[in-house]
């Protein structure tokens, strides 16, 4: 982990111990499409990680900053077109702290965009946007007990 992530956490330390729980992924972690992204948390033993507070979204910003590329979110339309939902079926629209790409949620919506990666436009900006489940990016970040 990076010094700005161990000094977030240091701040906090409820969240420090539930993202001791992570597998977060590095520069050096296999890129692979979302359904395989999605199942490699089942076979580490873990649950694909669902943000829900601002702090797990600037945890989550950092990590991606940090590896420079895009990653794989939990969230999909996958079961229902239109519906975003995170992998557990909460509603994931309007999520606090996922900033679409051109403020526009929903952002590349087609039939055949269906899941959703953040990207690395900048430090400072979300580059949140629905793509091809197929599109080879690194893996969501999980969460094992």
């Amino acid at each position: 982990m990076n010094t700005r992530l161990t000094r977030m956490e240091e701040k906090d330390a409820t969240k420090e111990t539930k993202w001791s729980h992570l597998i977060i992924p590095t520069s050096s972690t296999t890129k692979m499409n979302w359904l395989d992204s999605w199942s490699r948390c089942g076979s580490l033993g873990a649950i694909p990680f669902v943000p829900k507070t601002r702090q797990d979204y600037e945890m989550m910003k950092s990590v991606r900053v940090t590896i420079g590329s895009f990653m794989w979110l939990p969230a999909s339309d996958l079961a229902e077109e239109g519906s975003l939902k995170w992998w557990d079926g909460t509603v994931a629209t309007a999520s606090p702290g996922l900033v679409w790409r051109d403020g526009e949620e929903l952002r590349y919506k087609s039939e055949d965009n269906d899941c959703v990666f953040w990207g690395t436009e900048s430090d400072t900006s979300n580059d949140v946007h629905f793509q091809s489940c197929s599109r080879t990016e690194y893996p969501m970040i999980c969460y094992k007990e």
